[in-house]
């Protein structure tokens, strides 16, 4: 069986302490078709996330958008379904 001695014995030039990563990122903007019918989630079906009763999030078909983080709870209104972009 033959073997490298690089994978063996460390050379001080060629180990690595420290790597800088450039993450370059794209935003591009999407116009969302809006329905007559809405998605489960605005029809009240399906929850928008659902981790457990502590976190999770739902939408109404009136624009009522309920979020629960840690058990603590805010009720806000909003224009369009997060999840299909129904106007609500």
């Amino acid at each position: 069986m033959e073997k490298n001695m690089d994978s063996i014995i460390p050379i001080p030039n060629l180990q690595i302490d420290e790597v800088n990563v450039l993450f370059d990122m794209e935003i591009k903007e999407t116009e969302r078709v809006t329905e007559e019918r809405g998605c489960e989630c605005c029809e009240g079906n399906n929850p928008l996330f659902y981790d457990d009763s502590d976190n999770c999030m739902f939408v109404n078909s009136v624009g009522e958008l309920f979020i629960i983080v840690k058990g603590n709870s805010i009720k806000t209104r909003v224009k369009y379904c997060p999840n299909c972009g129904r106007v609500l």
